[in-house]
């Protein structure tokens, strides 16, 4: 059973090792910690306008919605966007490539990663992605 304890910058130590103390207390056995850093998913907006972009691409360009997301996140991977791991934390491979995150999985930095690729296929392929006034 795995249950998640989100821990706040500003909370005092005294008040993380209450809080800590309690969560380990409820287990006979103790606990094993993991930490890591809090990610925001993306947001509405954010995922709208990632959409809006492969549409557009993809409209202009006629590649495939799908080929095109593929295409954006195995390029996106070089500036930094998540890939798929194992149970170890490794690197999932398929294909002889690795296999990128979902984007219902990143983060709004993550997320951001994608956008901008989208954006240099874009220029890449003289497509217009802003409406023109």
């Amino acid at each position: 059973m795995r249950h998640e304890l989100l821990l706040h910058k500003g909370d005092t130590s005294h008040e993380l090792l209450r809080i800590v103390k309690e969560y380990i207390d409820s287990y006979p056995n103790g606990v094993v910690v993991t930490v890591s850093p809090y990610c925001m998913t993306r947001t509405k907006k954010q995922n709208g306008y990632y959409q809006q972009l492969v549409r557009r691409i993809s409209a202009q360009t006629g590649i495939q919605t799908d080929l095109l997301k593929r295409m954006a996140k195995e390029k996106a991977i070089g500036y930094g966007y998540p890939v798929e791991r194992d149970e170890d934390g490794e690197p999932i491979m398929r294909y002889g490539s690795l296999v990128p995150k979902s984007t219902k999985d990143v983060s709004i930095n993550q997320l951001k990663i994608l956008i901008r690729v989208l954006r240099e296929i874009a220029l890449e392929h003289d497509v217009i992605i802003e409406d023109e006034k």
